[in-house]
């Protein structure tokens, strides 16, 4: 559902059989506002290549940013989200953020100014680092 309020309905949704969107109620709710279900095969992640390519690049950002616990990973989802989703596609050749507004995101990083907060230093020179990497 938090896909719908931020993007409206989507025509198609694929997925690899997850419990959610196999359900009763995610395939009435489909017929209901005519999006068209796609199953891949359950357990085989090619089936989905777009979305396992995505995974993969997350997926490395965070073995590299996260702590020695792992347990830190889900704050930097959403700064690695970020970040992928302004990085231009090799494909395409524009990023997922411009696709889906029509504009890039207005962001300048400058970690080389004097800032006073360490934590907001340390902030930019990992999203600077992580725009160059992604």
């Amino acid at each position: 559902m938090h896909v719908f309020s931020k993007h409206g309905v989507p025509s198609h949704v694929t997925s690899d059989r997850g419990s959610e969107f196999v359900s009763h109620f995610f395939r009435s709710l489909g017929k209901a506002l005519d999006m068209r279900l796609h199953f891949t095969s359950g357990y085989h992640p090619e089936g989905d290549g777009q979305t396992e390519r995505v995974n993969q690049t997350l997926e490395q950002y965070l073995r590299v940013y996260t702590n020695y616990q792992q347990d830190n990973w889900s704050q930097l989802l959403p700064l690695a989200e970020f970040a992928y989703n302004q990085s231009p596609n090799a494909t395409t050749g524009i990023s997922p953020f411009f696709a889906n507004k029509g504009y890039n995101p207005a962001i300048s990083v400058h970690p080389e100014r004097d800032l006073t907060s360490a934590r907001a230093h340390e902030f930019t020179v990992d999203l600077d680092e992580l725009h160059s990497v992604l």
